[in-house]
């Protein structure tokens, strides 16, 4: 436990926001360096607002938002939820 005058909550927000900055950061670069087919993000429920946020509305191709908490899955996982997900099977 961390003592510092700072709540544990406050600490996960804190924690939350540089997360944040830092997909921003990530994807903002993978636009500008790769082409992109599919954008397939696994996130939990309680982050997808902020998560979708950082994508402009206008992306192309737009993200497909999977919600759910898959820290503790294989990733063989991933790919069975991601191929769920797919518009042809």
């Amino acid at each position: 436990i961390m003592r510092s005058g700072t709540s544990k909550k406050d600490l996960r927000g804190i924690e939350q926001k540089k997360f944040l900055a830092h997909l921003h950061e990530k994807i903002h670069h993978m636009f500008q360096e790769t082409h992109v087919d599919q954008i397939y993000i696994l996130t939990p429920e309680s982050l997808s607002k902020e998560v979708q946020k950082i994508f402009p509305p206008k992306t192309l191709p737009k993200p497909v938002f999977i919600m759910g908490n898959y820290t503790k899955h294989h990733p063989f996982e991933f790919l069975q939820v991601i191929h769920d997900h797919l518009p042809i099977h």
